[in-house]
Order: C-alpha cells, then sequence, then structure tokens
C-alpha cells in the first residue's frame, strides 16, 4: 500500500519566568497534516486470477492539532525536598472523519534526598486509526479453523448453545448432525481495513521510583508499577473467534453471526474478520530494574584492571484483560492465545548481563529468560494437557565483544562481533495446525553470528 503524508507545524518554546527552584518552561504549536493512502492490485489480483482476489482502494483525511507543554520547578536543595518539579501537556486534535479530542499528561517528580527519586505520571490518550488500519485491501486468506458443529473437535461437544444450533442449521440443510465432519480445515477469510473504525482512547498511570544510594557509588535500582486500559481497541479478529463466538450465542443471535458466510451444502464458506473496534484491553504489571558498576581498583586492584557492570531487567505481567468481539472477558496473563497468529503473553521475562570493560576492549555476556504459559481454556473448563497444549520457560544466551582502536593517529575504528542465541535454542513447540510455533518474543533464528564495525572522525 502506497502511503502519503503532508505536514507542516509551527512551535515556539522557552522559558518564561525564572522561579526560586529554577525557570518555568512552555511550549505551544500547531500542527496540520494530510494522510492518504492507495492500494492498486495488477489485473491478475484485480481478475481473480491469482492466488487471492484484492480490489484496489483509497482514502485519506485531514488533522488539525494545537499543543500546550510546560514545566514548573517547585522545591530545589531543601530540607526533605531535593528537586520537586510538575510536567504537564494538553493537546487539541481535529480529525476530519473522526471529530475532535483532548489529551492531556501530568508528570510528578520528587526526590526527597540525593538517594531516592519518585515519579507519578497519569493521563488519557488518544489513536486514531491509521491509513493502513482503515484502507488495507480487502484480500481473501485461508485460516486453519475447527467448524463448531465438527462432531469431532467441534465446539458443539462442551456447548449447549453450539449444539443446539448446530443441530438445527444441520437439519435445515438436510444433513445429520451426529455425523457432520468438516470437510476442509482452511476457510476463506475476508480479512483487511474498514473504513468505518473509530480511534482508540487510553487512559495510563505510572508510579516508580530510582534509588541510588550514595553509600554504594554506580548502583541504581528502579522499581515502576503501570496500569493501562485502552477502549475501542483496534484488532484484527480472529476466524476462529467470530465463529465460536457465533454459534455459542441463543439461537445465533450474536452480532458475530453477521461475519459469517452462509453454509454452501452445509459446510462453510467464508468468515469476515476485517479490521474492527473489539472492545477493551486492561493491563498492568511490575518493572524492576538494577545495574551497578564495579571499579575493580576498589578490590584493590590497579586501576588498568577495568570495572565489571552488571544489569539487569525484569518484567512481571499481572493482568492483561481483553474483551472480545462478543462480550466476553478474557485473561490472556499467562496464557497462549489461539489466534490466526497464536501469541504467549508470558508472565515473567528477565534479562541480565554482565560485561567486562577495558578502555580498548569490552566482552559482555547476557542471558535472556521468558517464563512458561499455557494454553488459555474458559473459566471452569480443564486445563489443556494435549501436547503442544502449553510451553515451558526457555533461556538463551548471547555473548559479544568490541575492540577500539587508533587509525592513522586521530580516528577511532571500532570493530564489533557476537553471538545470539548461542547455544542455539529452537523456539517452544506448540500446535496451532499452520506455523506450529509462537509468533512474538522467542528466537526464530537460532544461532546467529554478527560482525560490524564503526569508524569516528
Amino acid at each position: 500500500m502506497n502511503v502519503g503524508q503532508h505536514y507542516w507545524y509551527g512551535k515556539v518554546t522557552g522559558p518564561i519566568v525564572q522561579l526560586p527552584a529554577g525557570p518555568f518552561s512552555f511550549a505551544i504549536g500547531g500542527e496540520l497534516r494530510h494522510e492518504s493512502g492507495k492500494y492498486a492490485p495488477d489485473s491478475v489480483i484485480t481478475s481473480g486470477d491469482g492466488d487471492f482476489d484484492q480490489a484496489p482502494t483509497a482514502g485519506s483525511f485531514n488533522v488539525k492539532e494545537g499543543y500546550l507543554e510546560f514545566k514548573v520547578p517547585v522545591l530545589k536543595d531543601m530540607f526533605l525536598a531535593k528537586d520537586l518539579s510538575v510536567d504537564g501537556a494538553a493537546r487539541y486534535s481535529d480529525y476530519s472523519n473522526f471529530g475532535s479530542a483532548t489529551t492531556w499528561n501530568v508528570s510528578v517528580a520528587y526526590a526527597p534526598t540525593r538517594d531516592i527519586r519518585f515519579r507519578f505520571n497519569t493521563g488519557i490518550g488518544f489513536r486514531a486509526p491509521s491509513i493502513t488500519d482503515l484502507y488495507a485491501g480487502e484480500y481473501e486468506a485461508a485460516n486453519t479453523v475447527n467448524d463448531p458443529c465438527d462432531v469431532n473437535v467441534g465446539l458443539r461437544r462442551s456447548n449447549a448453545n453450539a449444539a443446539a444450533n448446530c443441530n438445527r442449521v444441520l437439519s435445515t440443510a438436510g444433513l445429520t448432525p451426529a455425523n457432520f465432519v468438516q470437510q476442509q480445515t482452511q476457510l476463506y477469510t475476508y480479512v483487511g481495513g474498514n473504513p468505518r473504525l473509530q480511534p482508540e482512547t487510553s487512559r495510563q498511570l505510572d508510579l516508580g521510583t530510582i534509588i541510588t544510594p550514595r553509600w554504594i557509588p554506580d548502583l541504581s535500582m528502579t522499581v515502576d508499577y503501570y496500569r493501562i486500559k485502552i477502549a475501542n481497541h483496534i484488532t484484527a479478529p480472529d476466524a476462529q473467534t467470530i465463529l465460536n463466538s457465533c454459534y455459542s450465542s441463543s439461537g445465533l443471535s450474536s452480532s458475530q453471526c453477521l461475519l459469517v458466510g452462509p453454509r454452501g451444502g452445509g459446510q462453510l464458506s467464508t468468515v469476515s474478520a476485517v479490521n474492527a473496534n473489539s472492545g477493551f484491553v486492561n493491563t498492568d504489571g511490575l518493572d524492576f530494574g538494577l545495574n551497578y558498576n564495579l571499579k575493580l581498583s576498589r578490590l584493590g586492584l590497579p586501576n588498568w584492571a577495568g570495572r565489571l557492570e552488571f544489569s539487569n531487567l525484569d518484567t512481571l505481567l499481572l493482568n492483561y484483560t481483553e474483551q472480545l468481539p462478543d462480550g466476553e472477558i478474557r485473561q490472556d496473563a499467562g496464557a497462549i492465545i489461539s489466534t490466526t497468529t497464536p501469541q504467549a503473553f508470558t508472565r515473567f521475562k528477565s534479562t541480565s548481563s554482565i560485561a567486562y570493560v577495558q578502555p580498548k576492549w569490552s566482552f559482555q555476556w547476557t542471558v535472556r529468560y521468558i517464563g512458561p504459559s499455557s494454553n488459555y481454556v474458559s473459566p471452569g473448563q480443564p486445563a489443556d494437557t494435549s501436547y503442544g497444549g502449553s510451553v515451558g520457560a526457555i533461556v538463551y544466551h548471547d555473548i559479544v565483544g568490541s575492540y577500539a582502536l587508533k587509525v592513522a593517529g586521530k580516528h577511532t575504528v571500532t570493530l564489533v562481533a557476537g553471538i545470539d542465541n548461542m547455544f542455539d535454542r529452537d523456539p517452544p513447540f506448540y500446535y496451532d495446525g499452520s506455523t506450529n510455533s509462537l509468533t512474538n518474543s522467542y528466537d526464530y533464528l537460532g544461532r546467529y553470528y554478527y560482525f560490524k564495525a564503526g569508524i569516528r572522525f
């Protein structure tokens, strides 16, 4: 898809007045944007003679925006107030196709002493659908699905509404419901842009602290809590989710049934899974960080011995709640979500590294840990114990080294070589009938060697 943007903007920045704790600074500005997109497939595609059918699409919209930002230093170098400042911002946006919205953000940073700093941030956000979200050409894909009415693998086996709906639909088609088996696992699914999309809106909250104790030089520790709530979440619906939502509703009353094509001879024919606003996403979690640089001279070694650098970043996902198109609320945290492209919402991830650094060279070893996750099951249902229904923890090891040398007496050339996934760990197996693997977090290249060089003039 060809995407274009014309952009005009202006801004004024600078301090307004000098306060006892520092200058009161501000910025004010405005923007005008015109965004457009166009997709023109060749004649083979538009005639239906290619691998899939796709029609040409085009669209555009205009945006007018104005914003204001400020920073106010409140206290500085006082008792129990080494530093206190407030930052704020507000933006007004007017879209030709969505209407207007006002967003804002406020941040507070407070350091009672030089050893500890607290930070707080809250605000509301707004994300308009992109040109691709809106106008990407609709096309046919062949997604792998289980027919809810299949007597062997369908939803009818565990859902009373699905069983009743399948009995009625199949009997109307002149088939025997008790013997029905889908003939093909791949279903024509229409995917692509949707010009009727509405913007996402969000609320966020961040709380954190930074500890840098002066009695342990070069040590810093951070703890942060985040919470994000997104409404009108834009997503590409999954064909299986649409089918299950439709057939599990009483009398096929779900609005998702409007996206399911007629059954030809009793078999499923098509599903429309273009981009859609599908409820909300609520997530929160904790981030932990630690960095420490140890000069070996502190241990009694000579200055030329260099230093060790330690770092660690841990992420703990507490909650990831998602509302599905049919209104069902699903807890994704710790689960594998079997959509068209399966994803693992692992609760815990960690990256740790140790480096030995000399003035001219360095060597670093990094360990990446990804925790376990299990196939999602609805509340009240037994856990999925099938092969590939869960994945265990996995650990990757990476190494990298660098060397700097002088060239012609004044230029510095830095050589870097490394190996990612040093022990060639395979990604975890997950049976989804398509890729047999998960689409996020994991390493799919295997052992990867690289070398690069840079020069500073």
